[in-house]
């Protein structure tokens, strides 16, 4: 369906909403949407779960359950930085290239099962951490790490504080960089979830959020708290009981 079809136009208001590697991709859009796209209307982000520091995310999954994760992002890499799939052919031997190149055609869920436990330390010829140090390396993932650029846009941010994936420093992190070069971040830190209860649970606040940046209502206050939980409103609550239940129709084949 067409844009013309859906009513839209070249000042159409937009809104952003990833989670976890959507998160950390929202991250890059509002961060580069000025130099990028200075003509689309960005009313605001919502960044869930959004990495952080790729670099520290990358060492600490390694030989995890969720070890298949560091191996999508090192392969998605090699196909935008040749310096960095240089030096992993270098390094890399052949069953670990062949490893790496099987995720291509997965589903990330696949890849996480194929790939839990590996240590991609079995595969390489130094230390994992000394190829990690090497310049070609540290300067891919110095210039994906997101919080280097102050969006123009508001920011929401959500993150559980106890995510067995995503490390609630590194967020904390990337948030404190956007507060210090003066970006609108609303930054909730999430008690009571983890990494794949936050989504969903998250998702009536984050459209709320995303609805009053349509409707052009005030911003709520730029900084940082830490809550039970980001379901534990009365709306949010009614909001999840509604999403449940188009879910259920969606499923049944009824319409909604």
């Amino acid at each position: 369906m067409g844009a013309v079809a859906l009513g839209l136009s070249y000042d159409t208001p937009v809104g952003l909403w990833g989670y976890s590697g959507g998160g950390l991709a929202t991250s890059w859009a509002a961060e580069m949407a000025e130099t990028y796209a200075p003509e689309i209307d960005i009313v605001g982000a919502a960044l869930g779960s959004p990495v952080g520091d790729p670099a520290s995310a990358f060492l600490r999954l390694n030989a995890t359950l969720h070890a298949g994760l560091p191996a999508l992002v090192v392969e998605g890499l090699r196909r935008t930085y040749p310096d960095l799939d240089r030096v992993v052919r270098e390094h890399v031997n052949a069953e670990g290239l062949a490893l790496l190149e099987s995720v291509n055609d997965l589903t990330t869920v696949a890849a996480v099962r194929k790939l839990a436990r590996h240590d991609l330390d079995r595969y390489i010829d130094i230390p994992l951490s000394d190829l990690l140090a090497k310049p070609e390396i540290l300067e891919v993932f110095e210039e994906i790490q997101p919080g280097r650029i102050a969006p123009a846009v508001p920011m929401l941010v959500v993150q559980a504080v106890h995510d067995q994936i995503i490390a609630v420093d590194d967020v904390d992190g990337q948030v404190d960089r956007y507060l210090d070069n003066g970006a609108h971040v609303t930054y909730l830190r999430d008690r009571l979830s983890e990494h794949l209860s936050l989504h969903p649970l998250s998702a009536p606040l984050t459209l709320d959020w995303l609805q009053d940046r349509f409707d052009g209502q005030p911003l709520p206050p730029s900084g940082i708290t830490t809550v039970w939980s980001t379901a534990s409103s009365f709306g949010a609550v009614r909001d999840l009981f509604a999403l449940a239940w188009s879910a259920t129709l969606a499923l049944l084949g009824r319409p909604l």
